[in-house]
């Protein structure tokens, strides 16, 4: 399990980078910050024509190593994320997989749950992330959730409903909205506003109704001691648009 120091480390990088892969462009007063441009006079100098009996000089022939074709190496490809869940929410027609993760490549596919958070039906607080503009847009119209409006998760545990209870928007370090609570609760959250990654929208909720399947074989606890240090890779972080 990682450290409370651990958590808030990757939770800050996260929020902070959440736009980084949302295909949105610079801010205009980042672009050329800190250049000098300079604009050139057009000369009034006479320009020589060539003798039109004179034929052309041929361009120089370049050395053969700067011939050459450039070969670029194919794009690693990555294999496709794992779907644990599916969320439902009625009121934005969304039903779709939730995928393990909210690295960018994750989030190309749908929304992503954020690991180390809780899983549907459990104790404590489900985080999810989606794209609202960019690639498969799942959370396009999160703001049109409301108070009262049913958020489903469907797992191989069961299926779990979950009632909206608030939304509101709130600013990229505003890593809070992902702590863990000690009640059923879920929240998503998405660039804002749309086509932005100025802000994030956020909705919340609570777990209402529990429908468990047949309870499967407890996981063996993992020995601490194998588990992987946390990542502060900025290749590991939250992205949404």
């Amino acid at each position: 399990m990682r450290s409370g120091a651990g958590r808030a480390l990757v939770a800050l990088l996260a929020m902070a980078t959440f736009g980084a892969a949302c295909g949105h462009a610079p801010p205009p007063a980042a672009i050329g910050a800190g250049l000098s441009v300079h604009h050139k006079t057009p000369s009034t100098a006479a320009v020589p024509t060539p003798d039109a009996s004179e034929p052309p000089s041929a361009p120089p022939s370049l050395p053969a190593e700067s011939r050459r074709r450039v070969v670029r190496a194919p794009r690693e490809t990555l294999p496709p994320p794992i779907a644990d869940a599916r969320i439902v929410i009625p009121k934005i027609g969304v039903d779709l997989p939730v995928y393990e993760g909210i690295d960018p490549w994750t989030l190309r596919f749908g929304p992503g749950h954020w690991e180390g958070t809780a899983a549907p039906g459990q104790l404590g607080n489900i985080v999810v992330a989606g794209h609202r503009t960019t690639f498969t847009h799942p959370f396009r119209d999160i703001d049109l959730i409301d108070a009262g409006d049913d958020v489903i998760f469907v797992t191989d545990a069961g299926t779990f409903t979950y009632e909206a209870t608030d939304a509101f928007v709130v600013a990229q370090t505003d890593t809070w909205i992902a702590d863990a609570t000690d009640t059923a609760t879920f929240t998503l959250f998405a660039c804002h506003p749309k086509g932005s990654d100025r802000q994030r929208y956020v909705v919340k909720g609570r777990l209402v109704r529990a429908d468990t399947n047949a309870a499967p074989a407890p996981p063996a606890n993992p020995d601490p001691s194998s588990m992987p240090p946390p990542s502060t890779s900025r290749h590991c972080v939250l992205c949404g648009g």
